[in-house]
C-alpha cells in the first residue's frame, strides 16, 4: 500500500504541475487580450481625434488649435504603434511558450500514465472522480491534524490510521484521498 500512496502522491504532483502550466499559459493569453483591447482603444482615440480635427478645419479654427489636434493624433498613433509592437512580441512569446508547454505537458502526461499504472484501478477511478468534481488536488496529507486540502481538523483516528495502517483514508469533509502524515521537521541548531 505504501507503493500505492507514493504513486498517488507522484500523480498528484504531476497534476499540480500540469495545472500550473495551464494557469501560466492562460495568464499570458489574458494579458494578450488586454493588450489587444488597449490597441482597439488607442485606434478609437485616433479616429476620434481625426474627427475633432475635421470639425476644427470645417469651423476654420485657429492654426494653433489645429496643430495641437494634429500633434495629439500623432501622439496617439505612436502609442497605438507601440502597443501593436508589444502585442506582436507578446504573441511570439506566447507561441514559443505554448510550444515549450506542449513539450512539457507531453512529458508530464507520460509520467502521469506511468504513475497511474502503479495505482489500483478502483483508486484511480476515485482519484479521477475527485479531479472531475473540482477537487484539486485530489490527494492531501494530514498536517497538524488537518487535511491539507480543505484545512479542516480531522479526528485523531485518521492520523493514527495513516501512520500505522496500510489502507488509504478519505477526508470526511472534502473527500480527498489522505495519503500520509506530514511530520514537523526538527529545527536545526548550530
Amino acid at each position: 500500500m505504501k507503493e500505492t500512496m507514493a504513486a498517488l502522491q507522484v500523480l498528484a504532483e504531476i497534476d499540480r504541475e500540469i495545472d500550473k502550466r495551464n494557469r501560466a499559459r492562460a495568464a499570458l493569453v489574458d494579458e494578450l487580450e488586454a493588450q489587444a483591447a488597449g490597441i482597439d482603444e488607442a485606434e478609437r482615440g485616433v479616429e476620434a481625434r481625426r474627427g475633432a480635427l475635421a470639425t476644427l478645419e470645417e469651423r476654420g479654427a485657429p492654426a494653433d488649435e489645429r496643430d495641437a489636434a494634429r500633434q495629439a493624433i500623432r501622439s496617439t498613433e505612436q502609442d497605438a504603434a507601440r502597443l501593436r509592437e508589444a502585442h506582436a512580441s507578446g504573441e511570439r512569446a506566447v507561441r514559443l511558450m505554448t510550444n515549450a508547454f506542449q513539450r512539457e505537458l507531453s512529458q508530464l502526461a507520460l509520467r502521469r500514465i506511468e504513475a497511474r499504472d502503479r495505482v489500483p484501478t478502483n483508486i484511480v477511478k476515485r482519484y479521477e472522480a475527485l479531479l472531475s468534481g473540482g477537487r484539486r488536488p485530489a490527494v492531501a496529507t494530514v498536517t497538524k491534524g488537518c487535511c491539507s486540502g480543505c484545512h479542516m481538523a480531522l479526528p485523531t483516528r485518521f492520523e493514527q490510521a495513516l501512520a500505522t495502517e496500510d489502507g488509504l483514508q478519505s477526508c470526511p469533509h472534502c473527500r480527498r484521498i489522505l495519503c500520509g502524515v506530514d511530520r514537523p521537521r526538527a529545527s536545526r541548531r548550530a
